[in-house]
């Protein structure tokens, strides 16, 4: 069959394609990952980051029966939480739902992507005992930040280390145990064990460019309890890399599609697919700045990842639909020849603050102040009543 298929014929197509599809692809492209360098360790761990993001989606009465609008919304949204690995914001693996879904509930979900060798980081959303436990038994180490308030840490002081961290004991609250066999409708359900964690509380000072001053208060809590091996002051340096899940979600939202976008799909079945494929081409991307990173050995932040796409766009709109097969003519690679064409390209000053056991050059690379307790002492909610989120 010969000629360019038609937008009708390729809607249609598409149409009869299962988003199930779409989604096989990805996740079969996000397991063979790219080369992850030393950016993209710390510890010798490999660090992940988890966090969700909503889309906007076309507004038709089938997605509004698909998908939840938020109250005050024009749009039906769909709800993403992500795994990514910081260091080259790589897609390691998501779950899509609608946003009546909680982030919540879709880590839940995507807990046992979870690998050993990795450090994971979390905002402070996500933490609650149960998932916790989940999360630490995947034998992946957690770095996740936890809420100030006085109840939100089930918490017993064990010991207060010579860095200022502090060695607690974490056990489930009667309100807790309450609450999650309320949510798995299983009164018999039993309490979880009690375990050991290391609790990091610091403040970050950091300073605009109208010179204004701001000092936010940070606990975050670790399954990594040696202070001689991993420094309080590298845990909380470390944590900064979570942004770098944030910067993923804009090149999504922003850079590969145009700002304030929705995706076509006029049902449910539709915006699924478009939503995966989203991911599998992000990651595509990505690969293709990693290859470009690695061959010239540089940091993959330096290769611009609008201008990888940009080229990408050009690159395919020039190929020919219906090439020429035994014409005797021998082109190049198209891949090879997009990689040269992003090699070409000027580079980027790297952006990333470098974070963690990597350095301690703070004022060369940018990081904020960081400022662990001065007295040694527990905050009073470390030592606070067994009670806080299930």
């Amino acid at each position: 069959m010969e000629g360019t298929p038609t937008a009708a014929a390729v809607s249609k197509a598409r149409g009869r394609l299962p988003a199930a599809v779409h989604q096989r692809v990805f996740t079969t492209g996000a397991r063979s990952t790219p080369t992850f360098g030393p950016e993209s360790y710390a510890f010798g761990l490999l660090v992940t980051a988890i966090d969700g993001t909503v889309f906007d989606l076309a507004d038709t009465a089938r997605t509004r029966a698909g998908f939840t609008t938020p109250t005050g919304g024009r749009f039906p949204q769909a709800r993403m939480v992500a795994l990514v690995a910081c260091g080259i914001r790589w897609i390691l693996a998501a779950r899509i739902a609608s946003s009546g879904t909680s982030e919540q509930a879709l880590a839940d979900d995507l807990i046992g992507e979870l690998q050993p060798g990795t450090i994971n980081l979390a905002d402070r959303g996500f933490f609650s005992m149960d998932r916790w436990t989940r999360a630490a038994a995947t034998g992946a180490h957690l770095l996740w930040r936890v809420k100030n308030g006085a109840r939100s840490l089930p918490a017993r002081l064990v010991e207060v280390l010579p860095d200022g961290s502090a060695l607690v004991q974490l056990a489930e609250s009667d309100a807790m145990l309450s609450r999650r066999r309320t949510t798995r409708a299983d009164r018999g359900l039993p309490r979880l064990r009690p375990t050991l964690a290391r609790l990091v509380e610091f403040t970050v000072t950091t300073r605009d460019r109208a010179g204004r001053t701001t000092h936010s208060r940070y606990r975050v809590l670790t399954t990594l309890l040696d202070h001689h091996r991993h420094p309080a002051t590298a845990l909380a340096a470390l944590y900064a890399e979570r942004w770098q899940i944030e910067l993923t979600y804009g090149r999504l939202k922003t850079t590969l599609r145009e700002p304030g976008a929705r995706p076509r799909g006029q049902t449910p079945e539709l915006a699924h697919q478009e939503l995966w494929a989203l991911l599998t081409v992000y990651n595509a991307l990505v690969r293709l700045a990693v290859t470009t990173a690695v061959d010239l050995n540089i940091d993959p932040d330096a290769v611009s990842f609008a201008t990888v796409l940009a080229l990408t766009r050009a690159h395919l709109a020039s190929q020919n639909p219906a090439p020429c097969v035994n014409c005797g003519r021998h082109d190049p690679d198209p891949t090879t020849a997009l990689l040269t064409a992003i090699a070409a390209q000027p580079l980027n000053r790297p952006i990333r603050t470098r974070t963690g056991p990597r350095t301690n050059d703070n004022e060369e690379h940018n990081v904020p102040a960081i400022y662990l307790r001065d007295n040694h002492q527990p905050r009073r909610s470390t030592e606070s009543r067994q009670t806080g989120q299930s």
